[in-house]
């Protein structure tokens, strides 16, 4: 009974893995037919849950399910709410007050025989399927906060997540050793000898890795905190020194080199965003550690571990990564002309956007510069373009809920 019991603790934790290695592993969920699976895969989750749920309820002596107010949540509503309202068709004269660029490019289809009312959104059918994968990212992370809270859970997920890292982090030393230009069974366009992973960018694969490394260290630093405990009643500088290094273990041994891989095979995707972001991570995650324990000396001892293995992995790839930053002012000034553009596109329609999902198809009108002939279908600044198809409404939601969370 105690067995099926903790078997069923383990269900919910184990499928939503499942989602995340399936859709990291198949081409970093960029391909729509892997969104396709993700979003009916989570609706399924959701729907089991509320049945368990409601099941619960009918018993004599259901337990209390307490409704955590979160901001990621709470601002997760009301971005969605926004978003279906830009899919809502309105009569011209409150279009035009909304946003009155918008209104004046639907009234020019009239040759084509369109007729009010006319949504916010310039496109739609992609802001619906933009919508629905929303509320299918929404969904997954409510499955997590409401249904992963036991230590044994938690301890799953992120040993799950840290060996997906690992894993991904192996294939894309893999794509550099044998000179594989191919994502699994699709041929790389672009990114050729760098390491993309499983991933068809290879600033996604630093991201996701920047993110991983993060949450090891973590994990790694909690893992210790009862030793901790144990070691501040040594008297002696050695025997604490002793003492903790005897604590560290296999496991949290394993656990580091498999951070120092990941370090390693940012490295190798060389990412200017991913190196920078990471150190920005590390640092603020340093100075946390220091602000909170700067009276217990065993942190300098997780401080030095961790700058020898950065010193490593550095040494090993640090030359590809300088190679791209010798080219960073050609690149940096393309990225700027498309952010300006981008903004501009956000301007015309500043207070509703374009729809969300939009940019690719409204920013053609907009691009003066000539990139190697691209049509871009992002901006490679998630802010502007987060205002160019949203405006100043979703900065205000997104921008908001950041500050809120980090409060």
């Amino acid at each position: 009974m105690v067995k099926s019991q903790k078997r069923k603790y383990l269900i919910l934790p184990l499928s939503l893995i499942a989602l995340h290695y399936f859709t990291t592993i198949f081409f970093g969920g960029a391909h729509v037919w892997v969104q396709s699976i993700l979003i009916l895969a989570v609706s399924g989750l959701t729907l089991a849950g509320l049945w368990v749920w409601l099941l619960k309820k009918a018993d004599p002596s259901p337990r209390q399910v307490s409704v955590i107010f979160d901001p990621v949540s709470l601002v997760g509503i009301l971005f969605l709410a926004w978003v279906a309202f830009q899919q809502v068709p309105l009569p011209p004269k409150y279009l035009q007050i909304l946003s009155p660029h918008t209104n004046s490019l639907w009234e020019s289809t009239a040759i084509l025989g369109k007729t009010p009312p006319f949504p916010i959104s310039l496109y739609p059918y992609m802001t619906l399927n933009s919508f629905i994968f929303a509320i299918a990212l929404l969904l997954f992370y409510l499955l997590a906060l409401y249904g992963i809270k036991r230590r044994r859970q938690i301890h799953g997920v992120i040993l799950g997540l840290l060996g997906l890292g690992t894993l991904i982090s192996f294939y894309g030393f893999l794509q550099l050793a044998t000179g594989q230009e191919y994502v699994l069974w699709w041929e790389k366009t672009v990114y050729h000898k760098v390491a993309t992973g499983t991933f068809i960018n290879r600033n996604h694969l630093a991201g996701f890795l920047s993110m991983l490394i993060c949450l090891g260290i973590g994990y790694v630093w909690a893992m210790g905190e009862e030793e901790r405990q144990h070691i501040r009643g040594r008297t002696s500088w050695y025997m604490k020194v002793e003492e903790w290094t005897k604590s560290i273990g296999v496991r949290r041994t394993i656990l580091l080199l498999a951070v120092a891989l990941m370090m390693a095979a940012l490295l190798a995707t060389a990412s200017r965003g991913g190196v920078l972001s990471l150190l920005a991570a590390l640092i603020f995650m340093v100075g946390l550690i220091l602000g909170r324990f700067s009276k217990d000396r065993s942190v300098y001892i997780l401080m030095v571990m961790l700058s020898v293995v950065c010193i490593y992995v550095s040494y090993v790839a640090i030359e590809r990564v300088m190679e791209r930053f010798q080219r960073f002012r050609p690149d940096f000034l393309g990225r700027f002309a498309i952010t300006q553009e981008t903004y501009e596109m956000g301007r015309d329609f500043p207070h509703t956007g374009t729809g969300l999902g939009t940019y690719e198809f409204v920013f053609p009108m907009y691009q003066k510069s000539q990139i190697e002939d691209t049509l871009f279908d992002y901006a490679h600044n998630d802010w502007v373009q987060l205002f160019a198809e949203t405006g100043w409404v979703g900065i205000l939601l997104i921008g908001g809920g950041l500050i809120w969370s980090g409060g």
